[in-house]
This record gives structure tokens, sequence and C-alpha cells, in this order.
């Protein structure tokens, strides 16, 4: 796994293997190669749909900072997280 640093300025990249969905105020994705479902509360959406928009990594932790008024660092946090979660789920590679 890349440095946190590294993580930081990379761009994400959606895998081609998967569909995604809103359903009322969540996200649901299909991998569609291993046929595994994944949920993403609301801030987890909010996450996705930045990434759809090709948003970059510094700006997702920004906006969720000012969105929700938490620390950088607890942003950061949780950003980091959820990416390594969908990186080990193949739903997500970084470049």
């Amino acid at each position: 796994m890349q440095s946190t640093k590294n993580l930081l300025e990379s761009k994400i990249i959606i895998s081609k293997d998967i569909v995604s969905r809103p359903v009322q105020k969540e996200e649901v994705i299909l991998h569609l190669e291993s046929g595994t479902y994944f949920g993403l509360n609301q801030v987890g959406t909010q996450i996705w749909e930045l990434i759809k928009k090709g948003t970059p990594v510094k700006k997702i932790i920004t906006t969720l900072v000012q969105d929700y008024q938490i620390g950088k660092q607890k942003a950061e946090t949780d950003v980091l997280s959820l990416l390594k979660v969908l990186k080990k789920n193949n739903l997500i590679s970084f470049q």
C-alpha cells in the first residue's frame, strides 16, 4: 500500500467492473466480477460522488472539513480509511 503522502497526491480511478446507484441518501456499489454489494452511508456517498467527479484526495478532505466542520486530521483519517477499504475490495485504484 502507498504511503499516506502518496495517497494524498494520487488520482483515484474507479474500477470498470463496478456499477453504483444512489438509494435514498446512500450509495450501493456492485462489484460485477465478484457479485459483491457494498453500501456507503451518507458521508461515504459524498466521498464516492467526489471520486466520480475526479476530485483529488486532498480536495475531498478539504470538502469534508468544510461541510462537517471537523478537523483536517479526522477528515484525512476517515477518507484514507474508506479509500483503503475500496482499494482492498477492487472498487478503486490509485494512479
